[in-house]
């Protein structure tokens, strides 16, 4: 796969593939989180984001858990989107997630990105709070993949909070 994208792809299915062997501790509700954010992180115009995220139990062998999203900023900024993610356990308390998904962008003139289908790659470090939920930090890259002529991509960063959402399995 060539481009940024698809590195990024290879490298978060490589890491998604080594976890398998990293003991963890899983988690089988749902989640609902909330974040806020910079979207265009190394960008010149950097709008702030808020977003939620509703991630479903693991439903494969492989732990990957679905999802869905929105995010929402200033300059009319929507991206709604799906996602596979998988949490790797460091210790009790912290979480390792990588994620990968695909959505639709909606954006203004300042953000640049002109193709509507932008895929997402992303890893969030987060605590595990006694309540059950999550507080973390993700960072994420958006792509058409070049699937246009022009592929600016972006990155954002988003503070988390995460709650479940339903009863164990």
């Amino acid at each position: 796969m060539r481009g940024p994208l698809g590195r990024s792809c290879v490298a978060m299915a490589c890491v998604i593939l080594a976890s398998t062997a990293v003991a963890t501790e899983r988690e089988d509700r749902p989640s609902l989180a909330v974040s806020t954010g910079i979207f265009g992180l190394i960008d010149d115009y950097r709008p702030r984001t808020v977003s939620g995220l509703l991630r479903t139990a693991p439903r494969t062998a492989w732990a990957l858990a679905p999802g869905i999203g929105v995010v929402l900023g200033a300059d009319s900024l929507a991206y709604i989107y799906a996602e596979v993610s998988r949490d790797i356990a460091y210790g009790r308390s912290w979480r390792l997630t990588p994620c990968v998904g695909a959505g639709w962008l909606r954006n203004g003139e300042a953000i640049g990105i002109d193709y509507p289908l932008e895929f997402q790659t992303g890893i969030e470090l987060a605590y595990a709070l006694r309540s059950g939920g999550r507080a973390g930090l993700g960072f994420y890259h958006l792509s058409n993949a070049g699937l246009s002529d022009d592929n600016p991509g972006t990155e954002s960063l988003r503070f988390f909070v995460a709650f479940p959402a339903g009863r164990a399995d």
